[in-house]
């Protein structure tokens, strides 16, 4: 049996729904909506109307979670990233990546920089795909979804982020499970080097299962240093443990554009 000697996982390139967050700050639809969503106790009516103006205003600029494509930069990063990790000489026998076409796009985006790259075995795996959020996906938006679901802003303030789940959708704890069941069927196989293209809850959820890191502590990573647009997270085997396979951390969001 082959002894599994790395894991590298990268997030996916930034998306259009990267790009729609920080469009929204400056989007006069959306100060205005803020402007009565901070007064909606006294104005619920009005702040329900002009939610409803925005959610049609956003509609053009909005994908399902699976189609969110890359934007024109992400290809960039993408491709910068792949000529900085060919120089490294390091090619994977595995190439795995999320179903979502943001992270399809950076592996086609990554072949560019690194054309040697697309001789490697490729394979699709749902278990690294993002979090599932549910209902939450017809509004792309906390602040719009809570304006007609206010019990799901209550319930997130009463279990906290890490434990709260989207309504028909799946909480940290869910993407964790899946992620490590993953971990172990890789580690398992016959494959020595492994590259996945991911995303950011997976990404911290590898952390959490290889570095066994507590929730609290996982969710103070992410406030401090989440995982960026094409960050590079890398762990290898180490020398020490005869035949066991425990990996540690090499890097983690290493930034290569």
């Amino acid at each position: 049996m082959l002894r599994f000697e790395s894991l590298t996982v990268i997030r996916h390139g930034e998306s259009a729904y990267n790009e729609l967050r920080e469009k929204k700050k400056v989007d006069p639809f959306y100060t205005k909506f803020l402007d009565v969503y901070y007064q909606r106790k006294e104005n619920s009516a009005e702040v329900k109307r002009v939610a409803l103006e925005l959610v049609d205003h956003l509609k053009a600029a909005v994908y399902d979670n699976f189609e969110t494509p890359l934007t024109d930069n992400g290809k960039s990063q993408a491709q910068s990233t792949g000529i900085q990790l060919r120089q490294r000489g390091e090619l994977p026998d595995l190439v795995v990546v999320s179903p979502h076409v943001r992270a399809i796009e950076t592996f086609d985006f990554i072949k560019k920089g690194w054309p040697e790259i697309a001789d490697i075995p490729l394979a699709e795996e749902e278990r690294i795909r993002e979090q599932e959020r549910g209902l939450y996906l017809n509004f792309n938006d906390w602040k719009i979804f809570t304006v007609f679901h206010p019990e799901q802003e209550e319930l997130m303030s009463t279990q906290g982020h890490y434990w709260y789940r989207y309504p028909q959708g799946e909480n940290i704890p869910d993407v964790r499970l899946r992620v490590g069941a993953w971990i172990t069927s890789i580690i398992g196989s016959q494959h020595k080097n492994v590259l996945a293209i991911t995303h950011h809850i997976p990404i911290l959820s590898v952390r959490a299962n290889l570095e066994n890191i507590p929730w609290a502590n996982l969710m103070e990573l992410d406030r401090k240093d989440t995982p960026i647009n094409c960050g590079v997270t890398r762990y290898s085997r180490r020398n020490d443990v005869g035949e066991l396979c425990e990996l540690s951390l090499d890097s983690y969001n290493q930034k290569l554009y």
